[in-house]
C-alpha cells in the first residue's frame, strides 16, 4: 500500500494537511537527514517547508528516487529543492516552482516567510535593501522609525511615523511585499495541489531508478564513456577552463560540500600506485593533511554519489562570483596545449584536469574544442 510522507510547516499548516491527505504521514519542515530512509520503494514523498539553516542535501532526495520513491517539492522551499532537482526526477509543482525554473522568482522570496511583529518587519527591510529594492540607509532608518509602532504594524504607520524623505523607499518597499504576499499566497495554492495529487494517487507513478539520475542535466557534458557521470554546469565551463583562480575556487567549494573529512583518507594508507594516481611527485613531499585534502578532491570528481555533485544554480552562481576570464582567440586542439593554458607540465594534466573538476585531461579538450 502506497504510504504519503509530507513535511511542511509555515506554508501548509499541519492540520491543513491532514484534511488535504487524512492517511499521511505529517512531519516539520524537512531538516538534514529527514529524508534518508524515510520511505519505502512505491511511497511518495512530499516537500512543502524545510530548515532554512539546517536543510537537506542533494543525495537525499537522488538516493530516493533511486530507490523508487517519487519525490515531489511544492509551495516554499520544496518548490526550491525541486527547481534543483527536477532534472534527476523530482517532481516540481505549481506557479512558484515554474517561477523558479525561468527565473521569474528567486530562491529566497520562493523559501521566505510571512511578515509578522518588528522583528519579522526588520528582516523584510534588509531582505529588500540586499536586493537591492532599497537602499541599506533607508531600510535602516525605517526600521529605526518603526520602534514606537508596536507588536503590528500597518503601512499607514510606518508612512506616520516615517520622515518625508523615506515616502520615495517606503512606496518601492510596500510594492515589493505585495510581490512577497503573492508569492507566498501562491505557496500556499500549489502546496495544497501537491498534497491533494499525492492524496489521490497521481504523484505514485514508478520514477526510473539509478540509471535517471546519474544522466547529466541539460547544460552539462556526457563523459565520452557513457557512464554520464556528473558534470560542471555548462556556464561554469570557461572559468573552469580558462580561469587561473578556478582551481581555489573549486577546491574551497569541494571540500565545504565533503565535510573537510581529511580522515577519510590518509595518504600513508595509499599504496604506491594510487599515490601515483592522485599526486604529483611534487606534491608527495607536502604535509599528510594537505595530501588528504587533495585526494578528497579530487576523488570526489570522479565519484557520480559524492555530496559535490549537482552544482545547482544556486551553486554555480556562488562559484562565479568575483572570477574573470580571458578566453584564447583559439582553444586548444592537442594536451600540450592545454598544458600551455594551465601552466603545468603534460605529465600533471590528469590531475590537474580533477582540481578544475574534469574527470580527465582529454574531457577538459573536448569542452575547449566544443566552445
Amino acid at each position: 500500500m502506497t504510504a504519503v510522507h509530507v513535511f511542511t510547516g509555515a506554508t501548509l499548516p499541519r492540520d491543513a494537511a491532514a484534511g488535504l491527505a487524512p492517511g499521511a504521514v505529517l512531519y516539520p519542515p524537512a531538516r538534514r537527514g529527514d529524508l534518508a530512509g524515510v520511505a519505502v520503494p512505491g511511497d511518495v514523498v512530499v516537500v512543502i517547508d524545510g530548515n532554512p539553516y539546517c536543510p537537506p542535501r542533494h543525495d537525499e532526495v537522488l538516493s530516493l528516487l533511486a530507490s523508487g520513491v517519487a519525490v515531489a517539492g511544492a509551495g516554499g522551499w520544496g518548490a526550491v529543492l525541486a527547481a534543483d532537482m527536477h532534472p534527476f526526477g523530482m517532481t516540481g509543482i505549481g506557479d512558484v516552482f515554474s517561477g523558479l525554473h525561468d527565473g521569474r522568482i528567486a530562491d529566497d522570496e520562493a523559501a521566505g516567510q510571512g511578515p509578522g511583529g518588528r522583528a519579522d518587519l526588520r528582516a523584510f527591510l534588509m531582505l529588500a535593501a540586499a536586493r537591492g529594492e532599497i537602499p541599506h540607509s533607508d531600510a535602516r532608518r525605517i526600521a529605526e522609525h518603526s520602534g514606537p509602532i508596536g507588536d503590528r504594524w500597518t503601512w499607514a504607520d510606518l508612512c506616520r511615523s516615517a520622515d518625508l524623505s523615506l515616502l520615495p523607499s517606503l512606496h518601492q518597499f510596500r510594492a515589493w511585499m505585495q510581490r512577497q504576499a503573492a508569492i507566498r499566497y501562491a505557496a500556499r495554492a500549489d502546496a495544497h495541489k501537491a498534497v491533494s495529487l499525492a492524496a489521490a494517487g497521481l504523484l505514485a507513478a514508478p520514477f526510473p531508478l539509478a540509471a535517471s539520475w546519474v544522466r547529466p542535466a541539460p547544460g552539462r557534458v556526457l563523459s565520452p564513456d557513457g557512464t554520464g557521470r556528473a558534470r560542471l554546469p555548462a556556464r561554469l565551463l570557461t572559468l573552469a577552463l580558462y580561469c587561473p583562480d578556478w582551481p581555489g575556487r573549486w577546491r574551497q567549494y569541494a571540500l565545504s560540500r565533503v565535510g573537510h573529512t581529511v580522515g577519510d583518507v590518509h595518504p600513508c594508507e595509499l599504496s604506491d600506485e594510487r599515490v601515483g594516481r592522485w599526486l604529483t611527485c611534487s606534491e608527495t613531499g607536502l604535509p599528510v593533511g594537505e595530501q588528504a585534502r587533495l585526494v578528497l578532491v579530487r576523488a570526489a570528481v570522479l565519484d557520480p554519489y559524492s555530496p559535490v555533485w549537482p552544482v545547482t544554480r544556486a551553486d554555480a552562481n556562488a562559484l562565479a562570483i568575483g572570477l574573470s576570464v580571458v578566453v584564447p582567440p583559439f582553444p586548444p586542439r592537442e594536451l600540450r596545449g592545454l598544458a600551455r593554458i594551465w601552466g603545468v607540465p603534460e605529465a600533471d594534466l590528469g590531475v590537474s584536469a580533477l582540481d578544475r573538476g574534469f574527470d580527465s585531461a582529454a574531457s577538459a579538450l573536448r569542452c575547449a574544442s566544443s566552445q
